[in-house]
């Protein structure tokens, strides 16, 4: 969707001056969309201001989309100041630009102003009441438009808002070359294959080295002999401390000798696997699956770094043992994994890994929240069966760590789920 012209701008604030004298009641908002209610006594007029930096919008909208507000400076002062304010008139700053002021009258705070810039990386949210401003971004001063000197062609209302909603729909994904990543994944591990096997045989060339060194020096008794090899000795030291030090040598360079044999069999046998598949597609089904559930293991001082609870569905609940612990579980989580909590109690955090795309029943979400009441309570079992419990769950995506506490979080986007437990 193409961003708005000077002349959309125009008509919109055309279109808000119809509102004038019409009270605004109420205000819901995301970190970058605002959604205005005027309240006209028998039902709503809602306008949808979207701040994103690339496609600035203020379009009518059918009805509330967002629940509740952020907790973000410019919503706070918003609904301490405007709600109940008046609208009084709509008007472009300056004409040929697509910057949209609406003027407001509240009972006690008197004259009020919404400046919105709708123009690309310059969008802007600045809100003045009572003597003060306060703004969405840092306010900048910017350059008259040259919109005028163009011609634009003005879309209706109704098809700005098609056009808005189309570009929020799900987009189809391009087609994948499962071919072309297979052959990519081949040539990966025979790369790695090939440094493995350069790697040992430096190893086993250091190994013939020493041993060489070792003969020589026991057969002369003194580090007095030919060789090309005397930059591993160290005349400072006696012959008797060579050895030694070659011994050692020796015996770490046999070791990592067999880590890196262990290893490359490792990576032959992987190289054989992918050369053993018919079909590219179903080899990119099991990597893919494999890749995006998977949380990397760790261990602590109880052998696992987190709880983990087998669910339905091949699905597991991963629990953190201490707030440090939850925190550590959050951030090695991906983005689109579910994390839930017991709302009203000081519970520990859980994870269910899932796929991108994917989503979880009713089911799986109700038997989660009973491990996570089980896990909370531990050994008092008597304490919390047959009550019921509110689960919150959301995805990891929409949390923000709260800093200097550890295991806090806030959270948008969140569904609740009643979790009743058995008798």
């Amino acid at each position: 969707m193409k961003p708005l012209n000077h002349l959309e701008v125009k008509m919109i604030c055309e279109q808000l001056n119809s509102c004038c004298g019409i009270p605004l009641q109420k205000v819901t908002s995301t970190l970058d969309t605002i959604e205005f209610g005027f309240w006209t006594g028998d039902k709503n007029i809602i306008w949808q201001l979207s701040l994103k930096a690339n496609l600035p919008l203020f379009l009518p909208a059918s009805q509330f989309k967002i629940k509740k507000n952020v907790k973000k400076p410019w919503i706070h002062f918003l609904t301490n100041h405007f709600l109940n304010s008046v609208l009084q008139r709509a008007e472009v700053k300056h004409e040929g630009e697509r910057i949209l002021i609406l003027h407001f009258s509240h009972f006690d705070y008197g004259e009020q102003e919404i400046e919105m810039n709708l123009f690309p990386k310059g969008v802007n949210l600045i809100l003045r009441s009572n003597q003060k401003q306060v703004s969405y971004k840092k306010v900048k001063e910017f350059t008259a438009s040259s919109q005028t000197k163009q011609e634009f062609k003005v879309r209706s209302l109704e098809k700005l808002q098609d056009e808005f909603q189309a570009s929020h729909k799900k987009t189809v994904k391009k087609q994948v070359d499962y071919k072309a990543l297979y052959l990519q994944e081949i040539k990966k591990v025979k790369k790695i294959k090939s440094k493995l096997s350069m790697d040992l045989l430096n190893k086993k060339e250091k190994v013939l080295i020493y041993r060489k060194l070792t003969e020589e020096i026991n057969l002369h008794q003194n580090l007095d002999f030919e060789t090309s090899f005397a930059s591993y000795l160290d005349t400072s030291l006696t012959p008797y401390q060579n050895l030694n030090l070659l011994y050692e040598r020796l015996k770490k360079e046999k070791e990592k000798i067999e880590g890196g044999q262990n290893r490359l069999a490792e990576i032959e046998q992987k190289l054989q696997q992918l050369e053993d598949f018919d079909d590219p597609k179903k080899w990119y089904a099991g990597y893919n699956k494999v890749q995006q559930r998977n949380i990397k293991p760790s261990k602590n001082k109880k052998g696992t770094k987190f709880k983990t609870y087998p669910l339905n569905g091949d699905y597991q609940l991963l629990c953190g043992y201490s707030a440090k612990n939850n925190d550590e579980l959050i951030k090695m989580a991906k983005p689109w994994h579910v994390w839930m909590h017991l709302r009203d109690y000081p519970s520990t955090h859980g994870i269910i890994p899932l796929n991108k795309g994917e989503s979880l029943s009713h089911s799986v979400l109700t038997e989660a929240g009973r491990y996570l009441v089980e896990h909370n309570f531990k050994g008092k079992k008597d304490k919390f069966l047959g009550l019921k419990f509110n689960l919150i769950h959301c995805q990891v995506r929409f949390l923000k760590k709260v800093k200097g506490s550890p295991g806090k979080v806030t959270y948008i986007n969140d569904k609740n789920v009643l979790i009743q437990m058995p008798k």
